[in-house]
């Protein structure tokens, strides 16, 4: 966070824990009624400047996080809006992405609807009946150069698709899919 001066910080807290819902008591996630983001994380702007509510509920309580992320660990579940100090942690890019894909709220997971999949992607060459007729295809043992070149696509996808890391909810679940990659 950058330089704020005391006498801002002083009225920051006042004015930050006013939009702080903490009914619940203290063990409970306490909820940001002000201002929020794009996926639910809290706004909050001190001196014409933006931050991540629950960052600065962080450096209001214990300290300025410097360049490490602000991580969430509420109990009743991932929780965007929470500013409990007790819900929050440090850490590092790294924890942040390993968080995020735990707990399923990247992109393709919160929002699917928002990924073009399939045939409705607009780069899409194939379509599910074709997708499924090279995997017969290779079943039965016909080279992936052949089917290349009448599908028109290059051996790369081809190979995508035999290995299941494109086209993989076309005619199967995608955990099925996942595990045969393993």
């Amino acid at each position: 966070m950058k330089l704020i001066y005391p006498a801002t910080i002083e009225r920051a807290r006042q004015r930050f824990w006013l939009h702080v819902d903490r009914s619940g008591g203290p063990n409970a996630c306490w909820i940001w009624t002000g201002s929020r983001g794009y996926y639910g994380y809290g706004r909050v702007n001190v001196s014409g400047s933006s931050y991540l509510a629950h960052r600065m509920a962080y450096a209001l309580t214990k300290g300025d996080p410097g360049c490490f992320w602000v991580l969430h660990d509420c109990p009743e579940g991932d929780n965007p809006s929470c500013v409990n100090p007790q819900h929050l942690w440090l850490g590092t890019a790294e924890d942040n992405s390993q968080d995020m894909a735990q707990k399923r709220r990247h992109g393709a997971h919160t929002h699917p609807e928002r990924f073009a999949r399939g045939e409705r992607a607009g780069s899409a060459k194939l379509t599910e009946t074709e997708v499924a007729n090279i995997r017969q295809e290779l079943a039965r043992g016909t080279r992936g150069r052949l089917l290349a070149q009448r599908f028109g696509v290059s051996e790369s996808v081809i190979s995508c698709i035999k290995l299941r890391q494109t086209w993989c909810r076309s005619s199967r679940r995608r955990q099925t899919c996942r595990d045969e990659r393993s």
